[in-house]
């Protein structure tokens, strides 16, 4: 259980829940947190204040809140029963268009999130603690073979810092499967060009290393040097030296780090020049990582370390494609 005491941001939730009035002020807190301490990416953010949204949606049927979410009291969500969840749970999947399986998980993991941190900042007990994931039915990841992997680096490879920098993301989603929010968070200082790795820090889990290969290693000096031949990109650097402040690894023209949507454009154009499905996202990379390093003879607990995985069923899901990178390394790739 958390320390309350040793976070500020806990204590701070824990004054603000004996103001809150209505259902959507507690769920904006929940938001509050999200970005606070979880540093969940916008994106995830969204989704899950939309999941919540939804839920008090579906509490007005039965509640004299009015025709609006913003009448629901607090009293909605501070009070609400398992039965309560089950039954919203359920009207999802009666709902027409049908959701898929997989969003249905995760309004499911929303809410038990959710329950989670309000038991924690109100000291209630959490009345979603044995509310399970109904919907366990998982679809087989969606991977990109090695060969188009193969074509997508190539096409990436420059010797402009933009470039450089595109292909370094490349290189760090399909080699050690980070995530966007990760990505953008890494500093120049996170690499460790002596021992090869760069360190992983994930808010609310330990910190971890991640080894990378010689041609990563080698890349980021190349795209570091590229960066010092960009004016404004050395005076952001030279600056931030000066102040003392961190130096993020990927970062946009004017030196700041670059956002996850830029990540996302950069990534549908390269898919485009080369003739490849644009819908391929940067969780699918993640994805392409962990399979074809399981296929290329990584053991289970390699790869779970790798990502970061809590539980090993969340990494078993990819070895339901066997034999999906015919035995080669993901490193083969770039």
């Amino acid at each position: 259980m958390t320390n309350r005491s040793s976070n500020p941001n806990s204590d701070q939730s824990l004054s603000t829940s004996l103001s809150w009035t209505t259902a959507l002020e507690v769920v904006v807190a929940f938001g509050v947190y999200l970005d606070s301490e979880r540093h969940a990416s916008k994106d995830t953010s969204r989704a899950y204040l939309t999941d919540l949204r939804q839920l008090l949606e579906h509490c007005l049927v039965d509640r004299s809140g009015g025709d609006r979410i913003e009448g629901l009291p607090a009293s909605v969500l501070l009070n609400m029963t398992i039965d309560e969840a089950r039954g919203f749970l359920t009207a999802l999947q009666h709902r027409q268009p049908a959701y898929n399986v997989t969003t249905l998980a995760r309004k499911n993991s929303v809410l038990r999130s959710f329950f989670r941190w309000l038991a924690r900042v109100t000291g209630r007990p959490n009345p979603m603690a044995s509310l399970m994931n109904q919907f366990t039915s998982r679809g087989k990841p969606r991977i990109v073979p090695i060969n188009d992997l193969r074509k997508l680096f190539e096409a990436t490879r420059g010797t402009s810092w933009v470039a450089r920098r595109d292909f370094l993301m490349l290189q760090l989603f399909t080699s050690i499967g980070v995530r966007v929010s990760t990505l953008l968070r890494f500093n120049v200082c996170d690499v460790n060009s002596a021992n090869g790795t760069i360190t992983i820090r994930v808010a609310g889990r330990p910190t971890r290393v991640a080894p990378l290969t010689s041609e990563i290693l080698e890349n980021i000096r190349d795209y570091l040097r590229a960066r010092q031949e960009h004016p404004t990109l050395r005076l952001a650097d030279e600056t931030k030296t000066r102040l003392r402040q961190e130096q993020p690894l990927i970062v946009n023209k004017q030196g700041t780090r670059l956002s996850s949507r830029s990540v996302r454009r950069m990534l549908v154009r390269r898919l485009k020049g080369v003739g490849m499905d644009p819908s391929i996202c940067p969780s699918i990379l993640r994805h392409s990582c962990a399979s074809h390093l399981l296929a290329g003879g990584a053991s289970l607990r390699e790869v779970q370390r790798l990502l970061g995985h809590q539980s090993i069923a969340s990494t078993q899901i990819y070895l339901q494609r066997p034999g999906s990178g015919n035995g080669q390394s993901v490193n083969s790739a770039a």
